[in-house]
C-alpha cells in the first residue's frame, strides 16, 4: 500500500469578486494513503466543491501542491468527476463498486 496517495500541502484557492480577492481554501493539508477512505465536510461556502473541483483536475488556479499517485490531477484522467449524471448517481456506482470488492474478498 503506497502512502500519500493523495496529498495536498499547502493549498490555497483565491477567486476574485467584485473586483475583491476572495480566498476559498487556505493552508489546506491532507494526505491519504491508498484505499484509506476520507470525508469532506463543513457548512456551505466553505470550499468543499473548490477543493473536489481540484482533485477532479477541473480547476487548475490555485497555489500550493496538489498530487495524486504522485501526479498532479488532470481533467479527463481518472480522478475527473463524470459530469453528465448526478452526484446521487455517482456515489451509488461508488457504493456499487464498493460492494463488489467486498463480495470478491478485495
Amino acid at each position: 500500500m503506497k502512502d500519500n496517495y493523495v496529498s495536498i500541502k499547502s493549498l490555497r484557492v483565491d477567486y476574485l469578486q467584485n473586483k475583491q480577492a476572495l480566498t476559498a481554501l487556505e493552508s489546506v493539508d491532507l494526505s491519504l494513503a491508498e484505499g484509506e477512505t476520507g470525508v469532506i465536510i463543513g457548512p456551505s461556502g466553505c470550499g468543499k466543491s473548490t477543493l473536489l473541483n481540484i482533485l477532479a483536475g477541473l480547476n487548475s488556479r490555485y497555489a500550493g501542491k496538489v498530487l495524486i499517485d504522485g501526479r498532479p490531477p488532470v481533467s479527463g484522467g481518472e480522478t475527473a468527476l463524470i459530469l453528465h449524471i448526478t452526484l446521487k448517481k455517482q456515489f451509488s456506482w461508488g457504493r456499487r463498486f464498493l460492494s463488489c470488492r467486498s463480495a470478491r474478498g478485495e
